[in-house]
């Protein structure tokens, strides 16, 4: 597995993450976060729903941990488990963990959308390369209690 930091900007034109990216930043008005009520489904629409990665935030004290709420159908399909319910360290050993929680650490702790490729491990052991883009969600405006994001392969991009 592997996961590499990009700006916006290098994710294709034609991607749905685009799409993705205009809903969450309607929301994101005045620096305040958006809570995840202010993301309409209706609005991500056919091209984003089915790529979707819902993210709880789990707190203890200090350590972040995230148990997925939603992994659209498209994403089980692709990577051929269905992670909805579990934690992130559920199922992956400590490693891919660790690479995972590093893109979902930055958009807790940084209140900021993060991009990244990364090649991402299918349950046959081989590595699936998408674009992710991963947003902040809070309830109340500041402190992010979810994530919403997408992970989209290469493939179905070009």
């Amino acid at each position: 597995m592997w996961i590499k930091s990009i700006g916006f900007e290098e994710i294709p034109a034609q991607s749905p993450l685009h799409h993705l990216h205009t809903c969450w930043t309607k929301c994101a008005r005045d620096g305040r976060i958006p809570a995840r009520a202010e993301i309409d489904p209706v609005d991500l629409g056919a091209s984003v729903i089915p790529w979707i990665v819902l993210l709880d935030v789990l707190r203890s004290g200090e350590e972040l941990d995230y148990r997925y709420r939603l992994l659209g159908t498209a994403n089980v399909n692709l990577l051929g488990i269905d992670r909805t319910g579990e934690r992130l360290s559920d199922n992956l050993d400590a490693a891919d963990v660790a690479t995972i929680r590093t893109s979902f650490d930055d958009v807790v702790l940084t209140g900021k959308p993060v991009f990244t490729m990364a090649g991402l491990p299918h349950k046959r052991d081989f590595l699936v390369t998408v674009y992710r883009a991963f947003y902040p969600l809070a309830g109340h405006g500041v402190t992010v209690d979810m994530v919403i994001g997408a992970a989209i392969p290469e493939a179905v991009i070009r």
